[in-house]
């Protein structure tokens, strides 16, 4: 009698030590409650939407987004079109929203114009230069000497242009 009191006092100190190990190691290791003892279930959406048990649950609460940005506009520019709604969830380099950039192209279109005006300037000045140096070639000394004079008219007056011209970049 005293042998079966002795193994069935060490089975229940046993059992108390593994129950006591367990609650132990349950209180230290979960992970189901938050640092202000509120208990949190985590369940992902999939998981409520399929249909495994045969009953369609329903579920009301609030979804709130785990990190908003937000997002400025370039002062001084128009936007043309919003690609998404507020609430919409984005994907990294998802368009967000368009500019309105036809005042853009119309400055850059006239500047082009400006370009190849001036282009088309210094090609006929430099058209103008060789055909004066051809007849300066051919001229006597009182002719190049004249030749001379409006040769410099001419340097002021592409130098003039130039400076106007860099003024208004």
């Amino acid at each position: 009698m005293k042998k079966r009191g002795i193994v069935i006092g060490g089975i229940i100190v046993i059992a108390g030590a593994v129950g006591a190990g367990g609650w132990y190691y349950y209180k230290n290791n979960s992970t189901a409650a938050s640092s202000d003892g509120d208990v949190v279930y985590v369940t992902k959406i999939s998981d409520l939407n399929a249909d495994h048990s045969g009953t369609q649950n329903r579920f009301a609460g609030v979804v709130e987004a785990q990190e908003t940005v937000k997002v400025n506009i370039e002062s001084g520019r128009k936007v043309k079109e919003v690609q998404v709604k507020t609430g919409d969830e984005v994907k990294k380099g998802q368009l967000l929203f368009e500019y309105d950039l036809s005042s853009i192209q119309d400055s850059l279109k006239q500047a082009q114009l400006d370009l190849d005006r001036l282009k088309n300037e210094a090609i006929s000045l430099d058209q103008q230069i060789a055909t004066l140096e051809k007849e300066k070639k051919k001229a006597s000394k009182d002719q190049q000497l004249s030749y001379a004079r409006r040769e410099a008219g001419r340097d002021r007056q592409a130098s003039e242009r130039y400076y106007q011209y860099r003024g208004t970049q």
